[in-house]
């Protein structure tokens, strides 16, 4: 719990800092058991160390199983990662795996694009 909430924090420190701060006050909030200091701790791991993090993109939230069974799959891939989800629904459907600096990108937003 605390490896995701840190990488959920890493994901919003490039957002504007008052909004960002908002928003981790707002996780915080939401887990009352939380180990502060093993948060931040997954945090600096993330931000020195940007290849142990996963980001898959949705453009609708996801059902628990197709979330298992994608952290699965990108676990086999990529040993060791830890993997949070975002949705974006600019990306129309499909997703988006990002790790470290590769990504996968199936959205229908890119596809449409290239076929333009």
């Amino acid at each position: 719990m605390e490896k995701e909430l840190a990488a959920k924090i890493y994901l919003l420190s490039s957002d504007d800092v008052t909004l960002a701060v908002l928003r981790i006050h707002q996780l915080l909030e939401s887990s009352s058991e939380i180990n502060i200091d093993e948060v931040v701790a997954n945090y600096i791991n993330f931000k020195d160390n940007p290849e142990q993090l996963a980001v898959v993109t949705t453009a609708q939230e996801l059902s628990d199983k197709q979330a298992v069974e994608i952290t699965s799959k990108v676990t086999q891939k990529f040993d060791g990662v830890t993997v949070v989800f975002e949705v974006d629904q600019t990306i129309i459907g499909g997703l988006v795996i990002r790790v470290g600096d590769n990504q996968v990108d199936e959205s229908i937003a890119t596809k449409i694009k290239l076929a333009v």
